[in-house]
């Protein structure tokens, strides 16, 4: 569930084609800030708003720092995150 909802925010951000979705699905790629090269400040910046409001939580700035790549988020989001 955070999964699939994770990669409608990233693809809705980044336009994702089929095979990166599935490739990030299968963790066979992670998207890093400043490696992937749509992921600006400003992709950076909506992702952050994106999760804050589709999971209903606050990110701080020393939280924000470590949410650099989509394993992160994901790992972040199952330890912040109350499954329904």
């Amino acid at each position: 569930m955070l999964k699939k909802e994770l990669l409608k925010i990233f693809t809705r951000n980044f336009k994702l084609n089929k095979n990166k979705i599935l490739k990030l699905k299968n963790n066979k790629i992670d998207l890093k800030f400043n490696e992937y090269e749509q992921w600006d400040s400003l992709k950076h910046a909506s992702i952050l708003t994106d999760l804050e409001k589709k999971f209903k939580i606050q990110l701080n700035t020393s939280t924000i720092i470590h949410l650099n790549s989509f394993t992160s988020i994901l790992n972040f989001l199952k330890q912040k995150v109350k499954r329904k």
